[in-house]
């Protein structure tokens, strides 16, 4: 039996190759991991770049989404049969969020591609709604010093209509395993930038996250 779910476009900043636990920034991601390890069962996550990316795999960081198209899905679907079929998997359970397949999100796509495989393989796949933690769950502790507190919901904006390209805009940064700093994500809403700030600090206590506001003066991509 194989744990798996979808990928999350949220990424951690990193420059070496990691396991998948250190590359998405996403509580689903590290739940399955914790599920399956409490059946000890192996884990993976279905990648728009790599196909199936396991536990113990070592991969870079990138910024690729599936495809919409037939063509991109059985692409993707042979290649995860060739890994499902190398590392002698027989059964995959896949856990997805109910509410994200109903509005017709990417995660479609990449159950599209595991049915795919699946099928190519005849091997069972089962689809299972993702389990919400329960209350007997220890939340990770958050330490305050390392949530930022530069902005405030009463920092606002003038009260004139602006347009995206003068919106005011911050940047969520982090330190890499080397002291670097790298642009984790860019928003002019501020309350997702903190949500997101504090989700890196959960899995990773000592790393050094801030929130900085762009300069006025910076390019912006449209």
């Amino acid at each position: 039996m194989l744990y798996v779910t979808n990928c999350s476009g949220g990424k951690i900043p990193q420059i070496e190759a990691v396991t998948p636990d250190n590359l998405y920034m996403s509580v689903r991601v590290w739940y399955l991991k914790q599920l399956a390890e409490e059946k000890g069962y192996p884990w993976a996550i279905l990648s728009g770049e790599y196909g199936l990316v396991f536990g113990d795999d070592k991969v870079c960081t990138y910024d690729t989404l599936l495809a919409d198209d037939e063509k991109a899905i059985v692409s993707k679907g042979e290649l995860v049969a060739k890994q499902l079929k190398e590392h002698g998997v027989d059964s995959v359970r896949f856990y997805l969020v109910p509410d994200e397949l109903e509005s017709g999100r990417a995660v479609n796509r990449y159950l599209s591609v595991m049915q795919y495989a699946c099928n190519k393989l005849s091997i069972t796949l089962e689809e299972v709604p993702f389990p919400k933690p329960t209350s007997t769950r220890k939340p990770v502790p958050v330490e305050p010093q390392y949530i930022p507190s530069t902005y405030h919901m009463d920092k606002t904006l003038p009260n004139q209509l602006k347009t995206n390209k003068e919106a005011q805009m911050f940047v969520l940064k982090a330190q890499d395993e080397k002291g670097l700093w790298q642009n984790v994500r860019k928003s002019s809403f501020l309350p997702d930038l903190q949500i997101k700030a504090r989700m890196l600090v959960a899995k990773f206590p000592n790393q050094k996250v801030e929130i900085v506001e762009e300069p006025r003066d910076a390019k912006l991509p449209f």
